[in-house]
């Protein structure tokens, strides 16, 4: 298979994913697997999420619900990230994987103009500690504190060194109001069979007095 006929079979791929959701019965249905509940701190600014067993998965799937308690107005210069496919014992020195950086992205290479919002990034495309942004085509929408935001995360990859294509979609009230669509990741450089996922607030402020709210986690492999 061509290049370009692997690509537009992983944006198929993803978009199934997208519109069919997991459902009882059969073996080939990806059974989501339920992630307890964390609250970010200023003190705890890294949380695992979850340790996963390492094994290659052409995809994955994260959702949370993610609620800023005062976060956005506190650190209107800073932001966090959730990593998925991550090498969890290498975080000390260096990011590896793929996920969402959330609020102030403005001034990065590829960074949305819109503050706070959300935008797809992947890590360890070079052995360095710094992500890629990837570009979405539309506009992501402003993010507020105190409202409930579930992200949904894709990830797919038809095998070990192909390029990978990600979505993220954000949900308010039960509305879908930001779709990226499939985006092609050729930047990567990651281990694909780890499967890690955290979250970590970036450029530490040293104001207190917010949280935020990370509940409904899941994670599915297919």
């Amino acid at each position: 298979m061509s290049k370009f006929m692997r690509l537009i079979a992983a944006g198929l791929a993803l978009l199934v994913i997208f519109a069919l959701p997991a459902c009882g019965g059969g073996d080939s249905a990806p059974r989501p697997i339920p992630i307890p509940d964390a609250t970010v701190l200023p003190a705890n600014a890294k949380t695992v999420l979850a340790e996963l067993p390492d094994g290659f998965h052409q995809n994955t799937l994260v959702t949370l619900t993610l609620t800023s308690n005062g976060y956005f107005a506190a650190n209107p210069t800073g932001h966090c990230a959730l990593v998925a496919r991550a090498d969890l014992s290498a975080t000390q020195t260096v990011i590896t994987g793929q996920g969402l950086a959330i609020g102030n992205v403005s001034e990065t290479f590829n960074g949305n103009p819109v503050t706070p919002a959300a935008q797809i990034e992947v890590w360890g495309y070079t052995p360095s500690a710094y992500g890629h942004l990837l570009a979405p085509s539309a506009a992501a929408p402003v993010l507020r504190d105190g409202v409930p935001y579930t992200f949904r995360f894709w990830s797919h990859i038809d095998q070990p060194g192909a390029v990978p294509t990600v979505r993220m979609t954000i949900v308010q009230a039960g509305s879908v109001i930001y779709d990226t669509g499939p985006v092609i990741d050729s930047s990567h450089g990651f281990d694909v069979t780890k499967n890690g996922l955290w979250f970590a607030h970036v450029f530490d402020n040293a104001a207190s007095g917010w949280s935020i709210s990370l509940t409904d986690i899941s994670v599915s492999f297919d």
